[in-house]
């Protein structure tokens, strides 16, 4: 029997071996091909352990274990992969787009697929989760902790994915028409939910057909500070950002809460108020989601008739067209055109169903999970549904701890006293961030440090625009660190030295605010002490992404506190410390 067991193991963990190495490669190719291949090596590793023998050997106390263990990866992989080509196999032979339609009913169907394929793979990923690897053979404990950190969300990004296609049939006018404002954030500039709002368009979805204006220049239809009259906004966002006009017709800074639900939410009642028409949907997208919807495309076409790939789009929307567009802000039209020619022919690209429907989804989903593309319903059913599909951009409120920190251009030093457009720049693309959050966690309470250290790499010779008329190249940012409402906060300081701080408490976290500049070539670091409850269910903590032209670097360190030691579950976000044994 135990023969009998080791070579049906060892032939289980060649297939299994055979699968891992097909799942990379099927994380950049999502063919329904790639992924049944497997499926079929874990179908074979799960084949072989449910022979008479490895079944009898799965009783015994040691043996036992690791088979059981082999058994769950198997299984939990098999049925995950399957789930995945089903869902594969029914977009590449019911495409969703044609002709700039999108099929309801093929949507509707996927739905339901999807929702099938949740149910299918949540058993299975429980038993798998259920494993313990300590205790198990190196190699076999390894395989299984990589199996339970890559599958441990599936079967909720699977519901979050029914949740989208749900959600997308009410938005695209399935019931009655919808009108779409579509908004195009420059992260060249910061604001909370990416940058700043250069360009828009307006759209009318009507039962799966989509059609859509040109973007047009923000500039066209905003007002100025002095004209700037105020929108509806909720009182925790007009206490934070009515010193800088947002929630107002200025229209730039109406974007500056991190929580894309409340600013989507206040750039629709701009949008209501200087254009005159309804918006039930907001659509709000930076350029690294332009980037990705690029790759899936292949190329955009820029109003001048030059194609540009994904890889070099970004470089050229945020650096190139600062360059060629002179330094004055007169002189800026031509390069927000090029911004409006790549968003215009990308989106209708995407509504005419050109791109890939699968390579689309993928690149999509990593856009939305960065929150660099957000959307927003005016009916609260769907917004639901949006933030349950992980669209909305929530900041959500589930308490304990939170790492979210968040910057907007201030531009230069004037704009501390009031300045003027003139003191402004775009420099954002030149800050290099990284974050480091280190938790020391007892069995009552969690001491915290959270670190934001933030590099200005400006080279010389940017324009006057770009780089700032009265100090070029000098950034002015305000920092928002959010920690747990119920943070004691010791200390915040910018390099080591103690500083005082703007505070406001919100429903999910407690904001701390402050301003930093920023020579050329210089490195400031911001950091927060504080301690914060752990009693009760351990210490969690929740780390949100601000959408950046190049990705933040963020390290996690989480140690026990003395006399104790830690259960976690990285997954999850969660620690618990118990008095040591």
């Amino acid at each position: 029997m135990l023969l009998w067991a080791g070579l049906a193991a060892a032939m289980a963990a060649k297939h299994l071996q055979d699968a891992r190495q097909l799942a990379g490669s099927a994380e950049s190719d999502l063919s329904p091909a790639a992924l049944r291949d497997v499926a079929v090596h874990a179908r074979s590793a799960e084949w072989w352990l449910r022979h008479p023998g490895p079944l009898l050997a799965s009783r015994l106390p040691l043996v036992g274990a690791s088979l059981r263990a082999e058994r769950s990866v198997a299984e939990s992989v098999a049925v995950t992969a399957g789930a995945g080509a089903s869902v594969a196999e029914l977009l590449e032979s019911q495409p969703l787009v044609e002709d700039g339609e999108v099929h309801l009913d093929r949507l509707q169907r996927l739905s339901a697929e999807l929702e099938a394929a949740a149910a299918a793979v949540r058993p299975a990923l429980d038993r798998l989760a259920s494993v313990d690897a300590r205790g198990l053979p190196d190699p076999l404990a390894e395989a299984v902790i990589q199996t339970q950190d890559r599958l441990a969300d599936a079967d909720d990004s699977v519901a979050r994915a029914a949740a989208m296609t749900t959600v997308m049939q009410d938005v695209l006018g399935a019931d009655r028409p919808r009108s779409v404002l579509f908004v195009l954030q420059n992260n060249a500039e910061l604001r909370a939910t990416g940058g700043l709002v250069s360009t828009f368009a307006l759209g009318r979805a009507h039962e799966g057909r989509l059609t859509m204006e040109p973007f047009q220049d923000v500039h066209a239809v905003a007002d100025t500070p002095e004209q700037a009259v105020p929108v509806a906004a909720p009182p925790e966002y007009v206490e934070q950002y009515g010193a800088f006009l947002a929630g107002t017709t200025l229209w730039k800074n109406a974007n500056m809460a991190p929580d894309a639900t409340v600013s989507n939410e206040v750039l629709a009642n701009v949008a209501r108020r200087l254009l005159g028409s309804p918006v039930d949907v907001v659509v709000a997208l930076d350029v690294p989601a332009l980037v990705a919807v690029t790759s899936a495309l292949g190329e955009v076409t820029l109003p001048d008739g030059r194609g540009v790939t994904a890889d070099a789009l970004a470089e050229e929307l945020l650096v190139t067209e600062y360059a060629d567009a002179g330094p004055d802000w007169q002189e800026q039209p031509e390069r927000r055109r090029a911004q409006r020619g790549a968003a215009d022919d990308a989106l209708r690209r995407v509504v005419s169903g050109q791109a890939p429907p699968l390579e689309l989804a993928r690149v999509l989903g990593r856009a939305a999970a960065g929150r660099h593309l957000t959307v927003w319903s005016a009916v609260e059913p769907e917004q639901q549904l949006l933030r349950r599909a992980g669209l909305a951009g929530e900041v959500d409120r589930r308490g304990g701890d939170l790492a979210m920190p968040v910057v907007h251009n201030l531009g230069g030093p004037g704009h501390l006293d009031g300045g003027g457009p003139g003191e402004g720049n775009k420099l954002d693309y030149y800050v290099d961030r990284s974050v480091s959050v280190t938790a020391v966690v007892g069995t009552e309470a969690a001491d915290v440090t959270q670190r934001v250290s933030l590099h200005n790499r400006t080279p010389d010779g940017l324009g006057s625009y770009v780089a700032g008329f009265t100090a070029p190249g000098r950034l002015t940012e305000l920092v928002s660190l959010s920690v747990s409402p119920d943070a004691q906060v010791r200390s915040v300081s910018v390099d080591g030295a103690e500083v005082p701080f703007e505070r406001f408490l919100t429903d999910s976290s407690l904001v701390l605010r402050l301003p930093v500049v920023i020579d050329p070539g210089q490195t400031v670091e911001v950091a927060v002490e504080y301690r914060c409850d752990a009693s009760g269910g351990g210490y969690a903590l929740r780390a949100v992404p601000q959408p950046l032209a190049s990705p933040a670097s963020l390290r996690l360190d989480v140690r026990p506190a003395s006399g104790t030691r830690l259960q976690h579950r990285v997954g999850s976000g969660w620690a618990g410390a118990r008095p040591a044994a």
